[in-house]
């Protein structure tokens, strides 16, 4: 494997491993409502009411280093730009930013996790010179969830180990579900990210298909990222669509033109990754397909940009709040 410096999710395994050692958009339906499942963060407005963009989100992984230095002033600037909603990326930092994000009048929506926390394997994460996160388990990442009113727990990525085979998403899956079930006892929903390997080819098979046949529409539901799909050389619409209500959000970063198919995630050229509305994904028909799903919460997800941080997501906030959706 190549050192993966290229691609931010490899620092989002650095950086969890360390963290933990240390401690360790609404949709059309029969009714007016929709229809709250466990744990879920859903509240009374009906889908013709809802704009993505009075309530946006945002994954703060792209700014962690920033976070790691002024943890108050970057969520300031966040909240100040308009951002409602939060979903960190490490559940060890709850204690540290779920207060902040509280009184600056945002809500910390979900938390991203490591899967060696449901599949045991952490070959990626010693190949990095990391040792797994010891005396902390998955039960007490929900716990943690719990503490802090944390709504929703998302599995960030398969590693390469757990991803092997048609077999490994398979069994991946049903883990999920096993897990899914733990959350749903503890009133927190669990849900799946995606990356563009799922959208490989495999067997004859495409992974992803094969998991939601899997996952229990219930214990675990998916957060779709448009991006990771479009580099698939998939159509997020059509996903969005055959996804329907088991769909809890969306990811969004857009994508440079004539950018090759790439199922690598690791190698991907950040100069690839653009602000939404400067590349090629068409976010009013994804969100208005999110909508129709019953989709209540988007996010901005910016691993890399050319500018400054803060003024990448003003720019991709003020982009989609022209769109009025």
């Amino acid at each position: 494997m190549k050192k993966p410096r290229q691609i931010s999710r490899t620092e989002f395994i650095r950086l969890s491993a360390m963290t933990s050692l240390a401690l360790p958009i609404v949709g059309f339906s029969c009714s007016n409502k929709t229809e709250k499942q466990p744990g879920q963060v859903v509240d009374d407005t009906t889908a013709a009411d809802i704009i993505y963009s009075d309530r946006l989100g945002m994954q703060v992984f792209g700014v962690r280093e920033m976070l790691e230095k002024d943890p108050r002033g970057v969520f300031k600037a966040i909240a100040d730009i308009g951002i409602k909603n939060i979903e960190l990326f490490d559940p060890a930092t709850l204690k540290t930013y779920v207060p902040i994000i509280k009184d600056l009048g945002m809500t910390p929506l979900s938390t991203h996790f490591l899967p060696g926390y449901i599949s045991g394997k952490w070959d990626t994460v010693k190949q990095i010179g990391m040792t797994p996160p010891e005396n902390y388990n998955f039960q007490n990442i929900v716990d943690d969830c719990v503490t802090h009113g944390v709504k929703n727990l998302g599995i960030a990525i398969m590693m390469p180990e757990e991803r092997q085979s048609m077999d490994d998403f398979k069994k991946f899956a049903e883990m999920a579900n096993t897990h899914g079930e733990i959350c749903k006892q503890a009133g927190v929903q669990l849900y799946y990210h995606n990356h563009s390997f799922e959208f490989k080819p495999t067997e004859g098979l495409i992974p992803f298909d094969e998991m939601l046949k899997i996952f229990d529409r219930d214990l675990v539901k998916i957060e779709l990222d448009v991006f990771w799909v479009t580099i698939a050389n998939h159509d997020p619409i059509t996903w969005i669509n055959k996804i329907g209500n088991q769909l809890l959000f969306i990811h969004m970063k857009d994508l440079r033109a004539n950018t090759p198919i790439d199922y690598s995630v690791f190698e991907v050229d950040p100069a690839v990754f653009l602000e939404i509305g400067d590349g090629i994904i068409n976010f009013k028909q994804s969100l208005e397909a999110a909508k129709a799903a019953g989709v209540q919460y988007a996010f901005l997800d910016q691993d890399h940009t050319a500018m400054d941080k803060i003024e990448s997501v003003k720019k991709s906030y003020t982009y989609l709040k022209g769109l009025g959706i």
